[in-house]
């Protein structure tokens, strides 16, 4: 914990179980679960007594429940899919007691809270605050509309509850005690059937609640059931079994757990506000589950039940289930990694047969059909533990989403050590009994998060730019910005981004993370301030490769991110000429802006530079630039820190990443080379290797751009590629003192290109000499000459793609995805001007025209000019 500070939260609940469902006949067990409740700090790998127990998790998430044996437990929780540790603590888990672990961002130890899974009457839900600050709450909780049912001053780590009431819509008013603020009110959806955990975390002046809930358990002649909301669009719905309120508020794409039901036939009514809008018998039986799931469109709504094999489930195996909620669709297979099918010829409003499959890292591909079109929905790799039920739920998209698979995990006999894959060689355990301790773990993967397209960033959009549609990923965010101050904000779109490739783990990742290698003299240490990152919770802050909104973004700081403080913006070492080759101008930064500051006085946020490490959740780190303004920065004790007091760091330190897959995009097809520093009517040569001994292959006149291929080890040749007028394709070295390097257009170094790619400006041995390649026949080298006629390249965010849409609506069916940079003939263009039709790949159908380049004949001309020399079609294509 010196390098990350992490706050989380372990539901922890006792009990006495049979050998049959522990690992050693007549033990004691613990049945807990891990909360991921702190918003500044990265995805964590949990071990319990040394064995993995749950794999990635992020802030906000929380694992099913898990049994370990009662008594001494060693917790440990490393950065996500690497080595390095972030907690090892050890706690007692006592028999017949129910425990909650916290990690205080105040002190760093385990903390004690309390969780409850006793049963429940009918309709009733169970509730308890939980205080993860470091100040004490004030808290008021009751229903919406009505009175608090329970007020509490609570310390540090400290709950207040549990409270049974009656399902429904709470409020949450907090205030906490050291800021100098008013407090407000947080809404809690509280549902029949469950323990649910309300969690105050997050900075005193700027409390956050995390509500997470597990299912209760249910007496004798009772089973269970899981409810779905699965129409796209539609507003959240109340259930209600027998008239009385069960789940509140039950939205899109977030089931509710397996919740207990008495034995029996039972009214569901579905309510939209105070309306009925369907209802529906559902039997339950003894010891057996049930999904129930609402699906349909506008056109027509139904509810459906499917059984659960609960009974398949062992601790050796897990059983995942397949149900198709998209309209007018057929699922022929559902392949899992390695060509075993899972599902096969699901149509909608149906299941398919559950199937057990060995625990571990499993990707799945769903293969539909609608219609006469057919397509394949692809889920990255995701563990599952040996021990669950698995819902896998495939929801169709909305107007601004692509469809996706929903996976809802119900522990039923999982087991610390359950992820890990299992070999055929292992027995499996004991069935489940007919009413086992069961909790849920939801998971939405986003399968194909191919939703509308991304606009370009800007540092300082215009008023034109600013009516452009909104972005449409997740990930990806348009940057605005404020022409007074230096806004890095950056905002995020409504529509999640086309899918990118899954993120290699790395081969290693060095144990140093990033202590020594990012400013020399200015290691992490436990003394080193840290910062928070407070932008809007859709927002994002650019870091940067040097100290200017004009600089390089290395990649996107989500809002509450945490980082280490190197220091602040100091002069650079370098003297005016210097400071001239960088790829920004940092020369009007001359002296210490903190020189005659009294002690009471501080540097002004907004014209402030620091030089902070993000530790990424993959184990690496970026490092470099970010504005003060949009940061809290707190010393080692976590007081304000001064932002005068901080060390300095000169300005000309590169920012960049270490050990990540989060990299900036790949620079390699945007970086040239123009010819600069020329006597009139002199020439450049290009010469067969990196020295002026070498032959001359040809020569280049003064402002030619060439095409850069990589530099010698001393950086004192460029290897370019050069077309001279005859069609031939010239490859040879030039002098560095005669050209200046671009990246999309705009000056650049060697260094700053192989700081943030090092694949950018790769560095070549003497061995590799230049060539000349004559024009052949086809009059050289096509594939690097423009297109004629009217052409649109695709110009999206990095890592991101464009819609490929039957029709000319941002709702229409996508054919495919186009990468960024492919170039595509216009066919014709929408009376709005709004979308070109084109053909790709065989497929023909229509691009929103936001991202495209327009060009005729390999120049550039005003859209308004080029849609006037192409065919007219409706906005609706015809």
């Amino acid at each position: 914990m010196k390098s990350v500070r992490i706050a989380i939260v372990i539901l922890a609940s006792l009990l006495l179980a049979v050998g049959r469902f522990g690992p050693t006949q007549g033990q004691d067990l613990a049945n807990f679960r891990f909360v991921h409740a702190d918003p500044g700090s990265p995805a964590l790998d949990v071990f319990v007594n040394g064995e993995l127990a749950a794999t990635d998790v992020t802030y906000g998430a929380a694992t099913a429940y898990m049994r370990v044996p009662a008594g001494e437990v060693a917790f440990s929780a490393n950065l996500a899919t690497t080595s390095v540790q972030l907690i090892d603590e050890r706690f007692s888990l006592a028999a017949e007691t129910t425990a909650a672990i916290l990690s205080s961002r105040a002190d760093g130890r385990l903390h004690l809270a309390a969780d409850n899974l006793g049963q429940l009457a009918f309709g009733r839900a169970r509730v308890t605050v939980f205080n993860a600050l470091d100040t004490v709450a004030v808290v008021a909780l009751g229903p919406v509309n009505d009175g608090p049912i329970a007020q509490a001053e609570l310390s540090p780590g400290i709950g207040a509850g549990p409270f049974e009431v009656d399902a429904g819509l709470f409020e949450l008013f907090l205030r906490a005690s050291d800021a100098n603020t008013d407090g407000r009110p947080f809404d809690a959806v509280l549902s029949a059937g469950a323990s649910h955990l309300l969690i105050i975390h997050g900075r005193q002046d700027n409390p956050q609640l995390l509500s997470v809930s597990a299912a209760t358990e249910g007496g004798v002649n009772s089973g269970r059931a899981r409810f779905v909301h699965a129409i796209a669009g539609a507003a959240p719905l109340d259930v209600r079994l027998n008239d009385r309120l069960i789940l509140p508020a039950l939205a899109f794409g977030e089931p509710s757990q397996h919740i207990p039901l008495a034995v029996g036939s039972h009214r569901i009514a579905l309510f939209l506000g105070p309306a009925e809008i369907l209802s529906q018998q559902l039997v339950i039986r003894a010891g057996q589950a049930a999904t129930m799931a609402v699906m349909g469109s506008s056109a027509g709504l139904t509810m459906r039940s499917f059984r659960d094999s609960f009974d398949s489930v062992d601790e050796s195996s897990a059983v995942v289930s397949l149900i198709n909620a998209i309209p007018g669709s057929v699922i022929s297979h559902l392949q899992l990694e390695g060509g075993a099918i899972a599902a096969f010829n699901v149509p909608f409003g149906e299941a398919g047969d559950a199937a057990r499959i060995a625990p571990g890292a499993q990707s799945m591909t769903v293969h539909l059909d609608i219609g006469d079109d057919r397509g394949a929905m692809e889920s990255p790799a995701r563990h599952f533990a040996g021990g669950s039920y698995y819902n896998i739920i495939a929801l169709a998209g909305g107007a601004f989403s692509a469809p996706r698979l929903l996976i809802a995990e119900t522990s039923l006999q999982r087991q610390v050590g359950a992820m890990p894959l299992m070999t055929a060689a292992d027995e499996p355990a004991d069935q489940a009994t007919p009413e086992p301790e069961i909790e849920e773990q939801i998971e939405e993967q986003s399968i194909a998060e191919t939703a509308e397209e991304p606009a370009l960033p800007t540092e300082a959009a215009d008023e034109e730019a600013a009516a452009q549609p909104e972005p449409s990923a997740a990930e990806e965010t348009a940057e605005v910005s404020d022409f007074e101050t230096p806004m890095e904000l950056e905002a995020t779109p409504t529509e999640h981004d086309a899918p990118t490739e899954p993120v290699a783990t790395p081969e290693a990742v060095a144990e140093t993370d990033a202590r020594n290698l990012i400013v020399a003299g200015s290691e992490i240490t436990s003394l080193t301030p840290y910062a928070m990152v407070n932008v809007d919770p859709d927002s994002a802050l650019h870091i940067r490769q040097y100290p200017s909104s004009d600089a390089m973004s290395l990649g996107l700081l989500p809002a509450a991110s945490e980082m280490m403080v190197l220091g602040r913006r100091g002069p650079a070492d370098l003297d005016g000429f210097g400071l001239s080759l960088l790829p920004v101008d940092l020369s009007d930064f001359t002296a210490d802006p903190a020189t005659g500051l009294r002690p009471y006085q501080d540097l002004a946020a907004a014209d402030t530079w620091l030089f902070a490490v993000y530790m990424t959740p993959d184990g690496g780190a970026l490092y470099g630039w970010v504005n003060a303004y949009f940061l809290d920065v707190f010393d080692h004790k976590g007081q304000r820190q001064r932002l005068a007091s901080l060390a300095q760091v000169r300005q000309n330190q590169l920012g960049g990443a270490t050990n990540t897959d989060i990299r900036p995009p790949s620079l390699a097809d945007h970086i040239s080379a123009r010819v600069i520093g020329l006597n009139p009517g002199a020439y450049l040569n290009l010469r067969a290797g990196n020295s002026a001994i070498t032959e001359v292959l040809t020569q280049v006149a003064a402002d030619a751009v060439l095409g850069f291929l990589g530099v010698d080890s001393e950086e004192a040749w460029a290897f370019v590629s050069y077309e001279s007028p005859q069609g031939n394709r010239v490859t040879g070295w030039v002098s560095m003192d005669f050209i200046q390097l671009l990246l999309n257009g705009r000056p650049t170094l060697a260094a700053s290109l192989r700081a943030l790619d090092p694949s950018a400006a790769p560095i070549l041995g003497s061995v590799v000499t230049g060539a000349i390649q004559p024009a052949g026949p086809s009059d050289g080298d096509a594939a690097e000459r423009p297109m004629t006629g009217i052409v649109g390249e695709v110009d999206v965010n990095f890592d991101s793609a464009l819609h490929l849409r039957r029709y000319p609506d941002a709702t229409s069916e996508s054919l495919a995805l186009i990468p960024r940079g492919i170039r595509l003939h216009l066919d014709g263009v929408t009376e709005s001007s709004g979308w070109y039709k084109v053909t790709y790949e065989g497929d023909d159908g229509w691009v929103a025209g936001d991202y495209l380049i327009l060009s005729m004949d390999g120049r550039q001309y005003a859209r308004a000019f080029l849609d006037g020399h192409l065919p007219r079609f409706t906005n609706r294509g015809t």
